[in-house]
């Protein structure tokens, strides 16, 4: 394979290095959800990414943790190009070359890069050769096919689990429409070996899917707590000019675009609509080519398939957002419970992504065709192969000065010391108590708080999104301790709305959820937490530029509430019941939070 396509992979290594080179200095790439942290736990082999996540623990135990990622982000870049250009089969070199370009450079990966969804992205990387393992097992039913396919759809599951449902639904259509045109001449043994095929793959995944059939998995809790209101949360914008639509047509519309998490390319390439238009006009070419054309019909199962995904996909990632369609989505949802795991629909981009380079090649190989001076057609050829290029700029140069190598600030590694030198039972809280923040060590860009992974013992640390339509889902006993406490200090009102005239004793609220170590980082609104520093029984055990580490003096202490004054009245029986329903006010904020 690699001698036939040689030219494939030379090009898309030395596209892939060009991209990747600044970052491949010694130190960690943070963005948004791509955190990765010294040395990562062993992983559950209960859960869907064990294989992955167990062969990045391997890994650390002989090189540094932060060369993992790397390696993932240049696979993405690599096999994205690699797979799509062995996949389309134009047989023109060059043709091939542009769809695995088309199908590297784009929004759509540019927006997941700095969103952090590299496992994401290295399953999309994959995707064209498991559609050409899909049509392999159809076509040509036997073992080593069978096998391919599971394996190959396993490898994409454990990256990450949404492929499960996109790829049933591409697997789905595609047996459709094969039975479908081919209904005089199935064999019994295609049957067989899609059985086979259902039973294997069902095999490969008993790790996470029993626990979750059970509903003992973080998916089955996951899928349990999401609601209507992340459909709002994660729901796909428009365009300000342009609308729903053309957005997603050029392989945008993430909800993040809303955000000032990283730069858009829209500020940087503002008639990006003129270089969206061509593509577009060369894959509807490619479609009209491939379905007109006698000599194409050989693929026809699989070109009217790619069309079907298309347009599924367009409804499905528009969802919500697409008013027309946004009762059919609720409906769905509502009905089958298990799509609430895709309840960010902007993904299914990536199937438009894979038509556009599909089709989009053999609409370059029909213009092609039709310019018959030389010049003119490596003229026709450059100029869309150049599109990508201008199209997303921000993939180069270190994604715009985004992406920087960094580590982790050397306080983090006193505090990590101290804590793993205390044998006690206890957990650190982490403020500022937000999930996602700005670390001034990594330049401010936003990204998940690393520090629960980053430590060995137990962190207490913000789960909450808070956006607008969804606050929080987290329902940790302790993290609502935590929200109690915050809207009492800030608003002297509990959780449940009440008015509240106790004041927060810090030392003494924290020691009740076994709080021993608060780490205070410098960072974002650090500032609003200095109250802490009024609590007497909170001694700074360390400060330094970047944060405070402060020990609670009262962990383990049993609280001593003051006795309640006798009634001056009547000193009865009653008298004693009255004062034993009287509650104290610590208590009474307890109970309420």
């Amino acid at each position: 394979m690699i001698k036939r396509n040689l030219s494939a992979f030379v090009f898309f290594g030395l596209l892939s290095l060009v991209i990747t080179l600044p970052l491949l200095k010694p130190g960690y790439i943070l963005t948004l959800d791509m955190v990765q942290v010294p040395d990562p736990g062993w992983p559950s082999p209960w859960q869907v990414s064990f294989p992955v996540a167990l062969l990045n623990k391997l890994f650390v135990l002989f090189l540094p943790s932060y060369w993992f990622p790397k390696i993932v982000l240049f696979l993405v870049f690599f096999l994205s190009g690699v797979s799509m250009a062995t996949f389309v089969g134009t047989g023109n070199i060059l043709v091939n070359l542009f769809a695995g370009t088309i199908y590297t450079l784009n929004p759509f990966v540019y927006e997941r890069v700095m969103a952090g969804h590299w496992y994401f992205l290295l399953g999309y990387a994959l995707f064209p050769w498991l559609v050409k393992s899909v049509v392999d097992l159809f076509r040509r039913p036997a073992l080593t096919s069978t096998l391919k396919l599971a394996l190959l759809a396993t490898l994409i599951f454990n990256l990450f689990l949404h492929f499960t449902v996109i790829f049933a639904v591409f697997f789905v259509i595609y047996a459709i429409f094969f039975l479908i045109v081919n209904s005089r001449n199935i064999k019994s043994k295609l049957y067989y070996y899609l059985s086979l095929f259902l039973f294997v793959i069902f095999i490969f995944n008993l790790n996470w899917l029993l626990p979750t059939l059970a509903g003992k998995s973080t998916i089955s809790d996951s899928l349990s707590s999401f609601s209507r209101q992340d459909l709002y949360a994660f729901q796909t914008v428009a365009d300000p000019q342009f609308g729903l639509i053309f957005n997603l047509l050029s392989g945008f519309g993430f909800w993040e675009e809303v955000y000032d998490y990283f730069i858009s390319q829209k500020q940087i390439i503002p008639f990006w609509p003129l270089l969206s238009l061509p593509i577009i006009a060369l894959s509807i070419m490619g479609l009209v080519y491939l379905l007109t054309k006698k000599e194409n019909w050989e693929n026809l199962v699989l070109n009217i398939s790619l069309l079907v995904v298309f347009i599924l996909a367009l409804d499905f990632a528009g969802g919500i957002a697409l008013k027309q369609f946004a009762p059919t989505v609720f409906a769905l949802y509502d009905r089958i419970p298990i799509l609430y795991g895709l309840r960010e629909p902007q993904k299914l981009v990536m199937l438009m992504m894979f038509s556009y380079a599909y089709f989009g090649a053999y609409g370059l190989k029909w213009f092609k065709s039709l310019v018959k001076p030389l010049a003119a057609k490596l003229l026709v050829i450059g100029g869309f192969f150049l599109i990508p290029f201008v199209y997303t700029p921000l993939i180069f140069a270190g994604f715009w000065g985004q992406l920087k190598p960094v580590f982790y600030p050397e306080s983090w590694y006193r505090v990590s010391a101290i804590i793993n030198a205390d044998n006690d039972n206890f957990r650190m809280l982490f403020l500022p108590w937000h999930q996602y923040l700005r670390f001034n060590f990594n330049h401010n860009l936003v990204i998940a708080n690393p520090v629960p992974e980053f430590f060995n013992k137990p962190v207490l640390a913000s789960r909450n999104y808070e956006t607008r339509p969804l606050y929080s889902h987290d329902q940790r006993p302790e993290a609502l301790h935590m929200e109690g406490l915050f809207s009492i200090q800030e608003k002297k009102v509990n959780l449940f709305g009440q008015e509240v005239e106790y004041p927060v004793d810090w030392s003494r609220d924290l020691a009740i959820i076994d709080i021993k170590y608060i780490m205070l980082s410098k960072d974002s609104d650090w500032l609003k937490y200095k109250f802490l520093d009024d609590d007497p029984e909170l001694y700074k055990q360390f400060e330094d530029d970047s944060l405070i580490l402060y020990r609670n003096l009262m962990f383990g202490v049993e609280p001593v509430y003051p006795e309640p004054e006798p009634s001056p009245t009547v000193a009865t029986g009653s008298a004693g019941l009255e004062n034993e329903e009287t509650s104290t006010a610590p208590a009474e904020t307890i109970e309420e939070e």
